[in-house]
């Protein structure tokens, strides 16, 4: 039997209107979009990941007064990158 190509699931993809993506070998956490590929031997290609969508939470800040009463402070909203999961932006809600 004979073997398969080494890109065999990305070229059928690929031929199907698949969106792929390549990387250079040892550069596995930087893909790019490619629009033609050449499925090369010295590179690696895959099916597009659909990207994470960003997490956003509406939190309750309160603030330590004086005597250690809290005091409510405002409403935020922080949103956390969905592909990193770090925080990349915060804004206070009126």
């Amino acid at each position: 039997m004979k073997q398969k190509h080494p890109h065999y699931e990305a070229i059928i993809a690929w031929a199907n209107g698949e969106p792929i993506e390549m990387t250079c070998k040892g550069a596995d956490d930087y893909w790019v979009s490619i629009k033609d590929p050449s499925f090369s031997l010295e590179n690696q290609y895959r099916v597009r990941k659909e990207p994470k969508p960003d997490v956003v939470i509406v939190q309750k800040l309160y603030m330590l007064e004086k005597d250690g009463k809290p005091m409510f402070f405002g409403n935020f909203e922080l949103t956390f990158d969905g592909r990193t999961g770090l925080l990349k932006l915060t804004r206070g809600l009126v």
